[in-house]
């Protein structure tokens, strides 16, 4: 009890909760349990129990599922459960020791320079940002990256005619957004070709250019700060910025869609990603029976999961409402395998047969035709799935298609 004391300790310095930790070190030591026995071995009061679970299961620590006398719970592996975190404390770690050095290094050529040399830092008052951006983009010669919250993306609006001739010289331009910012009106601003990407992790605004030359914004007070020639400071932002960037979400494709509709998908494919989607693709891959000549989607274990992929979104209030028309549905799904696996999701004429195409075949658009089948059965739709490799003429000789047969049970 001494040492379980002592890890859930450490796991709140982590950011946990008492009871969150409580949960986590009651199951690595238990194991799989039900919420009834969870609460007794962690001593959390029951009515606080199904919370925790679910608390757990939004920071990738545990998966629940429903079974037909109670929800369990598995805890997810230490060693997958706070990679991410690990890496991401030693990122901040790096980034704050570059930042020190570099302000040091400034420092001491200022105070050697004196004032007959220009200084290579600056704050600048909310008049002059926008100016001081504009000037800052079209200077730019190879490469613009971007973290802009709302205030920071509003900034950017602003410079619509300055990207545009960055664009012209090609400066490739990348920009990374929070997801309730896709499809406003700066997000909208934005010159077609900037690469736009959003993400849950963006907290404030961050610019380099060319790697060397760093703009950040404060964007409580509209102030800004600008690093120029600051190549070791650049190189910190820029790997912090790339590895957000290949954790985000691609909107581009969303960029003609409703406000509204475009965060919704935001949403489906990250709370699919966080409420166990990675778990439950591996057991649908070990244990698929749709190949090859076809298999029936109704009936065998894929409609479990079918339920279970679909239930994420219910659980989470994200699921496309009933009400909404099928095709609008489809051309939601459409999107979401255009993000995820470069794929489509279409309707034939007649409206009796969807079909899911990739062009890889490695089972990524597995999950997704799993959720649309939910999907189907839950507005009343009897179907059977048929899946096809290596038959995709969209995609040449390579691909996965899925053909969903739908009719009125």
């Amino acid at each position: 009890m001494e040492g379980e004391s002592a890890l859930t300790v450490s796991l709140e310095e982590l950011g946990l909760s008492r009871y969150e930790a409580r949960a986590y070190v009651a199951l690595i030591t238990k194991g799989t349990m039900s919420a009834g026995d969870l609460a007794f071995y962690s001593e959390i009061p029951r009515a606080k129990i199904y919370s925790t679970m679910k608390k757990l299961a939004s920071k990738n620590l545990a998966i629940t599922s429903n079974t037909k006398s109670a929800m369990v719970c598995t805890a997810v592996r230490p060693e997958d459960a706070f990679d991410g975190i690990i890496h991401e404390q030693i990122q901040k770690v790096t980034a704050m020791n570059a930042l020190v050095a570099d302000l040091k290094n400034i420092s001491e050529m200022n105070r050697r320079a004196g004032d007959s040399e220009e200084k290579r830092y600056m704050q600048i008052g909310t008049g002059s940002v926008l100016p001081k951006l504009q000037e800052m983009t079209i200077s730019a010669e190879a490469s613009i990256i971007i973290t802009a919250d709302d205030g920071g993306l509003g900034l950017l609006s602003g410079c619509r005619d300055q990207l545009l001739a960055a664009q012209k010289k090609d400066v490739r331009i990348r920009c990374v957004i929070p997801h309730g910012e896709v499809c406003s009106e700066p997000h909208r601003a934005l010159p077609r070709g900037v690469e736009t990407r959003a993400s849950h992790g963006v907290s404030g605004s961050c610019i380099v250019f060319d790697g060397t030359d760093v703009m950040i914004l404060d964007g409580a007070d509209g102030r800004g700060a600008v690093f120029e020639s600051a190549p070791t400071l650049g190189s910190a932002h820029t790997a912090i910025f790339e590895k957000m960037w290949s954790e985000s979400t691609p909107v581009d494709v969303l960029a003609d869609m409703a406000p509204e509709d475009a965060r919704q998908i935001c949403r489906i494919i990250s709370t699919t990603g966080a409420g166990g989607l990675q778990y439950l693709l591996g057991e649908m891959a070990r244990a698929d029976p749709r190949n090859g000549d076809g298999g029936d989607g109704d009936g065998n274990g894929n409609s479990g999961h079918a339920a279970r992929l679909y239930g994420l979104l219910e659980r989470d209030g994200i699921a496309p409402d009933s009400k909404r028309p099928l095709g609008e549905v489809l051309d939601m799904f459409d999107a979401i395998m255009q993000i995820m696996c470069s794929g489509s999701a279409c309707m034939d004429a007649r409206g009796r047969n969807v079909t899911i195409e990739s062009p890889q075949n490695s089972s990524s658009s597995l999950p997704w035709v799993s959720m649309l089948e939910g999907c189907l059965r839950g507005r009343g739709y009897a179907i059977r799935t048929v899946r096809q490799n290596n038959t995709s003429p969209k995609h040449g000789d390579t691909g996965e298609r899925f053909h969903i047969r739908i009719d009125k049970n």
